[in-house]
């Protein structure tokens, strides 16, 4: 438990508070201040997704309120990317956080290796809030709102973000919590002037949900959303696809070429290819939370009442014309509202759609086929109806997996074909001739399973299954040689030749000779003096 830990600030980094814990500790190393926080020196500072967040808990003074939610919630950018994500997605997320083996997988799992928008190289700051920080504070620090990829200025002042010498990206001490100087060297890359407002407003969105702590919509809600704002503007056939030239000819012409470029989006050509494409067709994975906030920002204006929006359709439920979005405007300014109003004749009238559709009917088969089929397998469930599990995987493929029972535990299939009889004896000699050659060679070397194993090339086998060789494991027990045994061999192995070159016995000279280290056991030592007389 470490004596003390800085009060966070309003919207400050976890890394920041790290970092100023780091200077107030007084600590030399970056690793004694990572072991006081974490319990360990392999932690590794990361500002974005930080893990060990229960160990760093557990180790705070007693009576803080500080728990892993809480500075996931307010000291981490997750918020920034939970919307988008599932349930699933989300919480597991979220879990390898807190956990402290998990570390390495986080980045992977939502989706930041993989996408085109790239991390900053350095943590940046704006310099109108580092100068309020040190008045109203009395120290600068890192503002979480300032580290978002390809985001370029403030949305406090609308001042264009600076680059630190924090290097994030590739650091060259990843145990290092670097705070933010009172005299940092400016390097700002300002944004066009005539794209600033954009930018300005890209950055309130980003900070609104930062704020707001939004629960996790799911890919098909926000899919289906993007649908029907689209059809809003006529970019969506009466089959229900998306005019992809058109969208993106109408998207480009709202944004501008320069603006996407400037904030690392832009557009290949083409289109029914890239990212903009990929972000109204179903989803299996997520995207980056930019990518959405310029869609939703081009079709509703703010995330709020695309949020809004996303709440009033029911969860992986596609029903047409269930719901009229044609009164949504942009000046929404109340808070949003976290539960879905069950009681809204559009959600009951999208039920009862449901309720009578195919979708429906194909639910309840489904249903029926896993309540009769407890037990078996997903593979036998499958066999059981595959019409219904076919529908159900074309139409509802989220619905059908999270309907499907848990994998059954797969049972170690054992490997009839070898003779274990015929190779324990075959290895028994083989460990006989091996331990022969051993003790006979000019040098002395200990007789172990290991020295045996890899004389005859096969360490591993013996070491693994020993258990099913016991002429073998009898073998071995015969055969190898404990530390005192070997140094008792050496001993007389070294007196003979003294003995045979008309060297006095002395002991310091058979311990010496022999190789021998202090604190040998007594059966050595009066082996010694058997040898001296």
């Amino acid at each position: 438990m470490i004596a003390f830990f800085p009060e966070p600030y309003p919207d400050e980094l976890l890394y920041s508070i790290c970092a100023r814990y780091h200077i107030m500790s007084r600590n030399h190393d970056f690793r004694h201040t990572v072991e006081d926080l974490f319990g360990c020196r392999q932690a590794c500072a990361v500002y974005d997704f930080p893990s060990r967040l229960a160990a760093l808990c557990g180790r705070l003074p007693r009576g803080s309120s500080h728990t892993p939610a809480s500075l996931i919630r307010n000291h981490t950018l997750f918020p920034l990317y939970q919307p988008f994500l599932t349930d699933y997605s989300a919480g597991k997320i979220a879990k390898d956080m807190a956990a402290s083996n998990q570390g390495g997988t986080i980045h992977c799992s939502i989706g930041v290796m993989a996408s085109s928008i790239k991390s900053p190289r350095f943590l940046r700051y704006c310099p109108v809030c580092k100068e309020s920080d040190i008045t109203e504070f009395g120290e600068p620090y890192w503002h979480r709102t300032h580290q978002i990829a390809n985001l370029r200025v403030c949305h406090k002042h609308g001042s264009p973000l600076s680059d630190s010498d924090a290097v994030i990206s590739a650091p060259v001490n990843k145990h290092a919590f670097i705070a933010l100087d009172y005299n940092p060297v400016i390097r700002t890359g300002n944004p066009s002037h005539d794209n600033l407002e954009r930018h300005i407003t890209v950055a309130n969105a980003v900070s609104w949900i930062l704020q707001n702590n939004l629960p996790t919509l799911g890919f098909g809600r926000i899919v289906h959303a993007y649908h029907r704002f689209l059809k809003l503007r006529g970019l969506i056939t009466c089959e229900g696809h998306v005019r992809q030239d058109a969208f993106r000819q109408a998207f480009l012409n709202y944004y501008g070429e320069d603006f996407l470029q400037e904030v690392g989006c832009a557009l290949v050509n083409g289109g029914h290819q890239g990212w903009l494409a990929a972000m109204v067709r179903k989803r299996r994975n997520s995207a980056h939370p930019l990518h959405h906030l310029l869609l939703i920002q081009w079709l509703c204006s703010t995330p709020e009442v695309f949020y809004r929006a996303c709440l009033q359709i029911q969860p992986e439920i596609v029903v047409p014309n269930a719901l009229n979005l044609s009164g949504i405007h942009a000046k929404h300014h109340q808070p949003v509202s976290m539960a879905v109003d069950r009681e809204s004749p559009e959600i009951s009238k999208g039920a009862a759609l449901v309720q009578n559709s195919q979708l429906g009917k194909r639910r309840r088969e489904w249903l029926a086929i896993v309540r009769r089929s407890s037990g078996v397998c997903r593979k036998q469930l499958r066999a059981a109806n595959q019409a219904a599990f076919g529908w159900l995987y074309r139409n509802d493929h989220d619905w059908l997996y999270d309907h499907l029972p848990a994998p059954l535990p797969r049972s170690k299939a054992q490997d009839l074909r070898v003779d274990w009889n015929q190779r324990d004896q075959h290895f028994a000699n083989e460990v006989r001739r091996s331990a022969q050659v051993i003790l006979s060679e000019a040098r002395p070397k200990q007789v172990t399973v290991t020295a045996i194993g890899t004389h005859i090339g096969c360490r591993t086998l013996i070491q693994r299954h020993l258990d099913k060789m016991p002429v073998t494991a009898d073998e071995l027990r015969q055969w190898v040689e404990s530390t005192e045994q070997f140094q008792m061999r050496r001993l007389d192995i070294v007196a003979r030749r003294l003995q045979s070159e008309a060297v006095e016995l002395k002991s310091w000279r058979l311990v010496r000779v022999a190789g021998l280290r202090p604190g040998y056991s007594p059966a050595v030592a009066a082996r010694i003096q058997d040898w001296v007389g």
